[in-house]
């Protein structure tokens, strides 16, 4: 259990010093509000961590498909926390990658030890903010790979342009140019 802590938190702390906090919009400026959803509940947490479970969750802003400049907007540890709005540029094109980490630790047997795996996925969701306008957005890693959302709390509706991206070219988060 505190190993699957340790190294959740050293992924952390190594991450924390690739990227830059969000720096949000003067709020006399145009801005719409997204709000990154936790992926979890209280109850699931502790199940998670019962069960030998461990996630971290992160969302950040970047310029593009090529996502320069990443901004750290959102984490969550363990899925914990409350949900985090943001104020965003209204009528730019928003690119905001949601990345969840997912680990599992193994029972030890002295002798023997332990295992340990883990597993990330990661998207990016691209669409025009509207200004006034709420989107929730959350990242999902379901049975069909991992995606990410945006729905404008309005109308309970995914923006028009709302594009979804599952493969793209981020160094922060694919490892690779």
């Amino acid at each position: 259990m505190h190993l699957r802590s340790a190294v959740v938190a050293t992924a952390a702390l190594l991450t924390a010093s690739c990227v830059t906090g969000y720096k949000e919009p003067p709020a006399s400026s145009p801005f719409a509000t997204v709000v990154f959803k936790t992926a979890s509940t209280p109850a699931a947490q502790e199940a998670a961590k019962a069960a030998g479970l461990g996630a971290y969750q992160e969302y950040g802003m970047v310029e593009g498909l090529t996502c320069r400049q990443y901004a750290r907007t959102a984490q969550f540890l363990y899925g914990a926390g409350a949900n985090q709005p943001r104020r965003v540029p209204a009528g730019a094109t928003a690119y905001i990658v949601g990345q969840f980490n997912r680990t599992r630790s193994g029972a030890y047997t002295p002798g023997v030890g332990g295992s340990f795996t883990m597993g990330t996925c990661y998207a990016m969701a691209e669409f025009k903010p509207v200004a006034g306008h709420t989107y929730d957005v959350a990242i999902d890693e379901g049975t069909g790979g991992c995606t990410v959302s945006a729905i404008d709390t309005a109308s309970g509706k995914a923006p028009d342009d709302l594009t979804v991206h599952s493969r793209f070219n981020c160094p922060y988060i694919t490892g690779h140019d």
